[in-house]
């Protein structure tokens, strides 16, 4: 199993988004060294919410900053997009790299961007779904033409070409709901998922279900790659104070993004799956309470021992491939947040990585 490390950054307005970028800095040039096997970036716009317009622009920088270590995406937003520049810049990082990429693929889920951009989210899905088959095509041959409903595309040649022979095995996608889980399946993509502990069982179940479809479908399959917060301390209570104290505030940051507290998806065609798992909060601190506890169930916090113990749960249930982790919580110092990586480096890694002490 390989483990990486995501790079997001919550600025709550309290410093300039240059020294939030030299932050990241601080941490990406630590992630080689200390032994990670990958760096992510995020997509974000328009707030405090790791604004990255562009992650491959970010994972270039990365590239040469970098000898071994796997850059990904998690995730480029692909109806926010012209395909064909998404595809010129995925093949230039692919080069670039020499074939150190994985491009994690989404629709979003925030109304500001949407509107931010002037697309009608309502599009989303069928958006993606043609961008996904262009960058396949494109992938697959040199030259693409392509008639769809939103993209319409001349006779072009693709340049430059990808480096990575095996380019279409590194294409995921995030997926939530038994519908859109499907559709990563019909697609051909790998699955990108957020754990949840809460419903361990009906994750494992998902994860199978995609499997079988892909198998139907392709007579192939992939692992699943998760993305998860992390906060380890050496000590539990300590651990768990962090989690709590920091959740809050990041919390609050994303409700700024997202809007949960208003259900800003309710009504919103082909996001019923999300706008029913929001119970909208307002100005209600119980329900708020209530619903920032169910947000940090499915965080790995604990001490070192704990947290190897919630990765063993996560692996038995989906059999990743791929674990993410993000260490940096909204108001963490920086300093902290390379403390909890090199503790994760010293006291975790090496489990993982030792399939006798992990099974």
């Amino acid at each position: 199993m390989n483990i990486g490390c995501n790079l997001s950054l919550y600025n709550d307005n309290n410093k300039s988004d240059f020294l939030l970028y030299e932050d990241f800095l601080k941490i990406a040039v630590k992630v080689e060294d200390l032994g990670f096997d990958s760096i992510w970036t995020v997509e974000h716009h328009f707030s405090g919410h790791s604004p990255v317009p562009n992650g491959i622009t970010l994972l270039s920088y990365l590239a040469g900053a970098t000898k071994k270590i796997i850059l990904g995406t998690s995730v480029i937003v692909l109806p926010w997009h012209n395909p064909i520049r998404v595809i010129e810049e995925m093949f230039m990082l692919d080069i670039l790299s020499k074939g150190r990429v994985i491009f994690g693929f989404g629709r979003g889920t925030s109304r500001l961007e949407y509107d931010g951009f002037g697309i009608n989210m309502e599009e989303s899905r069928l958006r993606f779904k043609e961008i996904i088959e262009i960058i396949k095509k494109s992938i697959l041959n040199e030259t693409i033409q392509y008639e769809g409903l939103y993209y319409k595309i001349p006779l072009l040649s693709i340049r430059p070409r990808p480096f990575s022979m095996n380019l279409i095995d590194k294409l995921y996608a995030a997926a939530e709901s038994p519908e859109s889980v499907a559709i990563m399946a019909d697609l051909g993509l790998g699955l990108f998922m957020t754990p949840k502990f809460d419903k361990i069982k009906e994750q494992s179940e998902v994860v199978k279900n995609y499997n079988h479809l892909m198998i139907q479908k392709h007579n192939n399959f992939s692992s699943p790659i998760l993305r998860a917060y992390i906060c380890i301390n050496e000590n539990h209570e300590k651990a768990v104070e962090n989690a709590k104290k920091y959740s809050e505030k990041m919390f609050d940051i994303l409700d700024i993004h997202y809007q949960f507290s208003k259900n800003n998806l309710k009504g919103v065609k082909s996001y019923e799956y999300f706008a029913n798992s929001v119970v909208p909060y307002g100005d209600d601190v119980d329900l708020k309470n209530n619903a920032l506890s169910n947000f940090s169930k499915n965080h790995i916090i604990g001490n070192p021992e704990e947290c190897v113990k919630q990765i063993k749960k996560l692996y038995d249930a989906t059999h990743m491939d791929h674990l993410i982790l993000d260490f940096c919580y909204a108001g963490m110092d920086i300093e902290d947040c390379i403390e909890s990586m090199k503790l994760f480096s010293e006291k975790v890694l090496p489990i993982l990585k030792d399939e006798e002490k992990f099974s």
